[in-house]
């Protein structure tokens, strides 16, 4: 787990940014992600690649779905954490 409340904070930003980015390609599923200590010496570019991959691979694994059932994203203050 990250320990310094500034490196949680830059892995929720880059998170939801990619978030944002790819929701139209997301699966409608549940996400939970867990960050690991390695992930404070990453750059930016690294961690968004991860997520593009990651991203990527939960579309493989569930599939891509009707994208017209599809809400817009949550509020991201209130409604999902990271």
């Amino acid at each position: 787990s990250l320990k310094r409340a500034v490196d949680r904070n830059r892995v929720k930003r880059l998170v939801r940014e990619s978030f944002r980015c790819n929701f139209d390609t997301i699966p409608t599923v549940d996400i939970v992600i867990m960050g690991e200590t390695k992930l404070a010496s990453m750059d930016n570019a690294v961690i968004l690649q991860q997520l593009d991959m990651l991203w990527v691979r939960l579309n493989e694994y569930y599939g891509s779905t009707d994208t017209l059932s599809k809400q817009t994203p949550p509020n991201h203050k209130t409604d999902y954490r990271v």
